[in-house]
């Protein structure tokens, strides 16, 4: 392992510890938007956050509260998050990179389990920089 992509704490198991939280960090964000859970969301991201999404970017809080209300009582989303890798520019500034994969369907009511799904509707790769 490559022991200067923790340079900035100081042991390895400090910084390994710091890598697991910033991706957990991003799980957990991306969990609370498939599941409608604004208040998960929000203690995730900073008061002037600015997540960039190819529907137009989501600014402040004021806009991500905005966008989780308008959202459809029938939309099911799944991401799948893969190849996550973490660096650090310091001990309190990360960016985590991973692929992503959407899985989207569209229920006129209420969802209901197992939704039919018809392959990915997106795949990309995200850029997460975080504070820690």
């Amino acid at each position: 392992m490559d022991k200067s992509r923790y340079k900035h704490f100081e042991s390895e198991s400090a910084g390994m510890a710091a890598e697991r939280r910033c991706e957990q960090t991003v799980v957990e964000f991306t969990v609370a938007f498939d599941l409608g859970d604004f208040d998960s969301m929000a203690r995730l991201f900073a008061d002037d956050g600015v997540w960039k999404r190819q529907d137009g970017d989501v600014v402040g809080m004021s806009q991500l509260q905005q966008l989780m209300s308008s959202r459809p009582a029938g939309l099911l989303v799944r991401h799948v998050l893969t190849n996550m890798q973490t660096t650090f520019q310091s001990a309190a500034d990360a960016v985590v990179e991973s692929y992503v994969t959407v899985y989207r369907h569209d229920f006129p009511a209420e969802p209901r389990r197992p939704a039919p799904l018809n392959g990915p509707n997106l795949v990309g790769r995200y850029r997460d920089q975080l504070s820690l």
